[in-house]
């Protein structure tokens, strides 16, 4: 297997920024680009406080990215990208994971950031279950 774009899913929690430095750390050895995932829920409702609550949730995930991107930027040959999505964080891991642009995934094995509810435990077991590329936890 040739991995040449890797898919790391974070929520500002420490188990997401080790796994982070894992993927940019990979990157590095082996050539590969980097994707940087937040996923932020999808409000459905629309009432002004629910507008207001998920105007918050992205700035906070523009946050997160944002240092993430700080903290992988200066690694040797590794190109990194950012993107912000919406939705039902697993299902939106495994639509960018699915989606034949990346060859695997680097996940925390849990997450306790801002963004709550994202790593290991549902998620990380539905990601490692439904993927189509190999995920590697990082503990």
């Amino acid at each position: 297997m040739q991995i040449k774009r890797i898919l790391a899913p974070i929520d500002g929690s420490e188990h997401a920024e080790n796994a982070l430095f894992y993927a940019v750390d990979l990157a590095e050895k082996v050539g590969a680009s980097v994707t940087i995932l937040t996923v932020v829920p999808e409000v459905v409702a629309d009432p002004d406080w629910m507008r207001d609550y998920t105007l918050k949730m992205k700035e906070e995930g523009e946050r997160i990215l944002s240092d993430a991107l700080e903290k992988a930027k200066g690694r040797q040959g590794v190109s990194v990208t950012t993107e912000l999505r919406e939705g039902y964080v697993a299902e939106v891991i495994l639509e960018a994971a699915n989606s034949g642009d990346h060859d695997i995934i680097v996940i925390g094995h849990r997450g306790l950031g801002v963004v709550r509810g994202f790593l290991l435990g549902s998620v990380s077991r539905k990601v490692v279950d439904q993927a189509n590329i190999p995920v590697l936890i990082v503990k």
